[in-house]
């Protein structure tokens, strides 16, 4: 009996927050919770440098503003197990996280219709690093994404994030998933050895990238399902693929050093992006390759094919796992358009974006520094380590062959 006395009063020390009104508003020390912690609306809290907070289960839901501020010689950790759900602030600006640690859980923070800010977090053995959900503004500055199962970083429609100095290493999925979000700006971080660098998915994706290093990356940058991103002035280097517009993606790259890839770019799939004063050195496979990428069968079929149902003819849009439509107001996204957790079937609001304009048979890659290529590339013609219409004049869909597009390369 007095066995099971001391086990109770453990428990419920488990979910005691300190007493009195000081106390309420400070946590120094050790502390353990398990359940719901809940900051409330109006209410400030703070945790002090060297602080500890664990969790078994359960989350920390901060409708007021949280104060978590160590210091370099003291970090702050929070950490959670597999059950923990992390850090959820939601409704209240001005929550800061700083010289910390937060590790475990499916998420270590997620912010939603709020505004904060993390500083020299190191994010550990998470599921998603920091989530950013609608009506959400963060700027993440000198943070360490740690091996994520699977997101580093997660911004979804409606939010927007500024993310400076920062570095993404070992994600499952991808260090940075832009998913339809606008208001995105990545500068000066480090990707390396994730299974994507970036990822950029669906119309809206609007996101700015300049002063970035991708290593060792499976994909360095992955821009597909109308996503138009902005990228200039980054070392893309050593990665299985550099750079990947998928399924309608555009975008601009300039300035970039694509070096050391065995593929520099890919471009599939009805993809328009425009390459400009980017230097091409040592891409062992291809510096630039195209594949299923057909202005004649985008204005032909476009509009309509891309919703057959997977299986079905072949359609070039096809993928593994659910319907080919991606378009907003689709009624069947595939799993690797939807945001990690949102269900089967989700799809995004709006209506058709209608047929593309102005398709000339070619992609933009004109103005590149395309080094030991340079000499093939003034000859003009077919270009070695160029994979396009010359390498391959077509592709056969639907009984019918269609001419690949080429290279602009002058």
């Amino acid at each position: 009996m007095r066995r099971l006395l001391i086990a109770a009063a453990a428990a419920a020390a488990l979910c005691a927050w300190p007493a009195g009104p000081a106390a309420a508003r400070e946590l120094g020390g050790t502390h353990d919770f398990s359940g719901e912690v809940v900051v409330p609306m109006g209410e400030t809290w703070k945790v002090l440098p060297g602080a500890v907070v664990r969790f078994r289960g359960g989350k920390w839901t901060v409708r007021g503003r949280l104060l978590a501020e160590g210091t370099a010689e003291r970090p702050i950790r929070i950490a959670g197990d597999d059950a923990f759900e992390g850090i959820d602030i939601r409704g209240g600006d001005g929550s800061v996280v700083a010289n910390a640690v937060v590790s475990g859980g499916s998420r270590g923070a997620q912010v939603t219709n709020a505004a904060a800010t993390f500083r020299a977090v190191r994010w550990e053995r998470n599921g998603i690093g920091l989530d950013v959900g609608q009506y959400a503004t963060v700027k993440a500055a000198e943070c360490v994404f740690e091996a994520p199962s699977r997101v580093g970083l997660l911004v979804k429609r409606g939010g927007s994030a500024e993310i400076s100095g920062s570095r993404f290493a070992g994600a499952g999925k991808a260090g940075l998933y832009v998913f339809g979000a606008k208001g995105v700006s990545v500068t000066g971080c480090r990707f390396d050895n994730n299974a994507t660098g970036i990822q950029a998915s669906m119309q809206g994706a609007r996101v700015l990238v300049a002063r970035c290093s991708f290593g060792a990356n499976g994909t360095a940058l992955f821009i597909e399902k109308m996503a138009a991103p902005e990228i200039s002035d980054c070392e893309i280097a050593g990665n299985r693929i550099g750079l990947l517009f998928s399924r309608r993606a555009e975008g601009k790259v300039v300035n970039c050093r694509i070096a050391g890839n065995d593929d520099g770019a890919v471009v599939e799939f009805s993809s328009y992006p425009v390459f400009r004063g980017n230097l091409f050195r040592g891409n062992r496979d291809a510096a630039v390759r195209l594949r299923h990428q057909s202005s004649e069968w985008e204005e032909e079929r476009g509009d309509t094919d891309r919703e057959v149902p997977m299986g079905a003819g072949g359609a070039p849009f096809g993928g593994p796992g659910g319907r080919s439509d991606f378009r907003p107001g689709g009624d069947g996204a595939s799993p690797a358009s939807r945001a990690p957790g949102a269900p089967a079937g989700t799809a995004s609001p709006g209506g058709p974006p209608g047929k593309k304009g102005e398709l000339t048979g070619t992609v933009d890659f004109r103005g590149n520094d395309w080094g030991e290529l340079a000499r093939e590339v003034e000859a003009g013609g077919n270009v070695t380590g160029i994979h396009d219409g010359f390498d391959e004049p077509t592709f056969e869909y639907k009984g019918k062959r269609y001419r690949m597009d080429r290279v602009l390369l002058r």
